[in-house]
């Protein structure tokens, strides 16, 4: 995790075993897609929604990411807060190639 303190593994052990044990007896369920992207699990390669913890201090406040999604958080982007920003700039330079090809004739 880039610029980030790195937590320690119990806590984050901790963590994943009350979600797990949150899960198992029905105080968390898994949905359906990824809060991020919205990928529907039925219909990802991966088939997998994973819990991602932003402060393992409170285990059970999860957002429910998709693997890819979840990848890119800590491996590319280092972080949560890191990788929404780049989203939002790869939101403005779409929205600008739309009206930059919404703006031409149609040939």
């Amino acid at each position: 995790m880039t610029g980030q303190l790195r937590p320690s593994a119990s806590a984050r052990a901790l963590a994943r075993r009350e979600v797990a044990e949150a899960v198992a007896d029905g105080r968390l369920s898994y949905p359906d897609a990824c809060d991020l992207c919205g990928g529907v699990q039925a219909t990802m390669i991966s088939r997998a929604i994973e819990a991602h913890h932003e402060d393992y201090s409170r285990p059970l406040d999860v957002l429910w990411l998709c693997k890819s999604c979840h990848a890119r958080v800590h491996g590319t982007h280092g972080g949560l807060l890191r990788y929404v920003a780049w989203l939002r700039a790869q939101l403005a330079g779409a929205e600008r190639l739309a009206e930059r090809f919404a703006a031409q004739p149609a040939a």
